[in-house]
């Protein structure tokens, strides 16, 4: 038979907002009487009540028991619960935490919880014993063997994995059917699988058990949860900050038990079969605790929906996916990407004989090439759309940025294998965090950035190499010129004795002055691909030098000296600022990178950031104020030559 205590919830929240030892304080403070358990024997009802709080040595007034139906007074009689005959069962099983995050002083004190609550509840109170971490062990069912039940908690041992909500699932069964049956759950961490909180709440409240949580050291999100499980099991969370007072708790919960009174009153012949509200007082040094519940007078046991705070509701319940089959999918759609972008950009296909005007435009800067075919291939009806999306100006800039890193890709198809590599990376994270949003969004992220971050730092680094090769160079052009050589001659020797990134592009512009452009607007135009200013005065000098005359191989050489100790003057620089410009990047990723790891590492307790309308104020105005900062350092250490 049920009872709907439904003062348990008023006590559960109150119980989650005082501070740590609220069953102490509760028991320091005023004394309180609970109805526990309503159990119905042949033609009377036996009530299991407790108060709460009773100073030391102070008992109840066993003769003063007084029980009403709808407030009609009805005979009852008073016994210790414990010791009798024909005795409501009671059972009570112990859920404790032996995941690695227990390691040390936490879990010795559990231990030592565990064995005082043993050694201090009463011999007819069967006892069980359930541990969780990576997997859920019933040590031992509800026994009155309490040496079994010692060694059970001495061979605890600890393991990677939190599975909170299976261990309270499983708890549940060896409780029993019969009698009074409550859960003391002990844990200090949040549960690590993908059973929904939802599911717990519905088979507690179906099992009719008290679950009591004792949370150690939990964060609010956690505590949450955790008083959403006690209050549908009609008990409470305790949050203790020290492990230190877990033996007490464990005490003070055994003694509970032991101070429990059995009131026993018969069923009226008009009421049975009905439900009434019964209400009950006991006396204990002249004061009166009263407690009522709304219980059936039936013989059939029946459980029903507390009136309580409800539990958080869960949006959509993803899908569980063990981690073998999560990387094979991984490698799998890994390897189907590749092979789709092999396929896209033609490594699959026969190879093909080129026309003239298909090698003649490899030549033409960023011109498409001509095709023959009758056909259009999917790589090709794909590069048509992509340019028809992008602007003129768009593409212009990006073919200009794929020329100065180096990259043989056109425009069109940097676009396409940039926007292959975001999907990618937004299906590799959705799948890795089992579809979850934040990391999600967070991979899409990095696919989009990674890209362009890498066509940038590539261009930058091809164009300091060039810059920095530049005196050299032109000192290999001035004595070739000395030596007699023609100036496109002078240019091959650069492309046959000088290195890259210098000796490609001067043979593309070589290439080019061969099919009939002139070397100066081809040399231009190695200094537009390189966005290098300095060879653009060079190229401005050369053409000056042939049109009114005069000693062009001394020109370079000066202008070489010139450049070399420009050169060497930006390396001083570059010197003197590392230490500012890496104090930069540290201090401006710092905070994105430690706020990624929270999301991934500690979901719950940053995610309040993300739900709340200040949250968002706060992050805007963290952004802003580090972009600024980003902004200010940047130009400090930043030095024109």
């Amino acid at each position: 038979m049920a009872t709907y205590r439904h003062l348990r919830g008023v006590i559960a929240a109150v119980a989650m907002t005082v501070s740590p030892l609220a069953m102490a304080s509760t028991a320091a403070g005023s004394p309180i009487g609970h109805i526990d358990h309503v159990e119905r024997h042949g033609g009377a009802v036996q009530v299991l009540f407790s108060i709460q709080g009773l100073p030391e040595g102070i008992v109840p007034d066993l003769a003063s028991a007084a029980v009403s139906l709808d407030g009609s007074p009805v005979k009852a009689t008073a016994v210790p619960a414990s010791g009798g005959v024909d005795q409501t069962r009671r059972s009570a099983v112990l859920v404790v935490d032996s995941s690695e995050s227990m390691r040390g002083r936490s879990f010795t004190e559990a231990k030592a919880a565990a064995l005082a609550f043993i050694d201090r509840a009463p011999r007819d109170v069967a006892i069980g014993l359930v541990s969780f971490a990576h997997t859920v062990r019933t040590v031992h069912a509800p026994t009155l063997d309490r040496a079994v039940l010692r060694s059970g908690v001495a061979g605890l041992r600890l393991s990677v994995g939190t599975h909170l909500y299976d261990g309270v699932i499983a708890a549940l069964s060896p409780s029993g059917a019969r009698g009074q049956r409550r859960l003391l759950v002990l844990t200090d961490g949040r549960d690590t699988t993908r059973t929904p909180l939802r599911s717990v709440g519905v088979a507690v409240r179906r099992s009719g058990d008290q679950v009591d949580v004792v949370g150690l050291s939990v964060s609010r999100p956690d505590a949450a949860k955790l008083g959403s499980i006690a209050t549908a099991g009609q008990g409470t969370l305790v949050n203790a900050d020290d492990a230190s007072g877990l033996t007490k708790l464990f005490r003070e919960e055994a003694s509970a038990l032991a101070a429990q009174i059995l009131v026993t009153f018969p069923v009226p012949d008009a009421r049975a079969g009905s439900d009434a509200s019964v209400s009950l007082r006991v006396d204990a040094q002249g004061t009166a605790y009263t407690d009522s519940a709304f219980v059936s007078l039936g013989g059939q046991r029946r459980v029903v929906e507390s009136a309580t705070t409800p539990l958080p509701v869960e949006t959509s319940r993803r899908p569980s996916v063990s981690e073998p089959i999560l990387l094979g999918a991984v490698g799998a759609l890994g390897l189907a990407m590749l092979l789709m972008m092999a396929g896209l950009f033609g490594v699959f296909r026969p190879e093909q004989v080129l026309t003239v005007e298909d090698r003649l435009s490899g030549y033409g800067g960023r011109g498409a090439p001509v095709t023959t075919q009758t056909s259009v291939s999917v790589k090709e009806s794909a590069l048509g759309l992509t340019k028809k999306v992008m602007s003129d100006g768009a593409h212009t800039k990006l073919a200009l940025r794929l020329d100065a890193a180096g990259l043989s890709l056109k425009a069109a198809e940097w676009v396409l294998l940039h926007a292959g590599i975001a999907l990618a990376a937004a299906l590799v994270g959705f799948l890795l965090s089992n579809g979850g949003g934040p990391l999600t969004v967070l991979f899409l992220l990095a696919g989009i950035v990674g890209p362009w971050l890498y066509l940038r730092v590539a261009a930058a680094r091809r164009i300091k190499a060039f810059n920095s090769q530049l005196a050299e160079g032109l000192q290999l052009m001035s004595g070739g010129l000395k030596a007699g050589l023609s100036m496109a001659q002078s240019v091959d020797t650069i492309v046959r004795e000088g290195t890259e990134p210098m000796a490609g592009e001067f043979r593309r512009a070589l290439a080019q002055a061969r099919l009939g452009v002139d070397i100066e607007d081809a040399l231009d135009g190695v200094a537009g691909r390189m966005t290098s200013e300095d060879f653009r005065w060079v190229v401005m000098a050369i053409r000056i030098q042939r049109q009114v005359g005069g000693n062009l191989a001394e020109l370079l050489l000066t202008v070489a000296a010139t450049l070399r100790e420009r050169e060497y003057l930006r390396r001083q620089v570059q010197t003197l600022t590392a230490e500012g410009r890496l104090s930069a990047w540290v201090l401006g990723g710092l905070p994105p990178a430690f706020l990624g790891y929270l999301v991934l590492s500690q979901r719950d307790y940053v995610s309040p950031m993300f739900h709340s309308a200040l949250g968002w104020a706060m992050l805007g105005l963290a952004a802003v104020l580090l972009a600024v900062g980003a902004f200010w350092m940047a130009k400090t250490v930043k030095v024109e030559v």
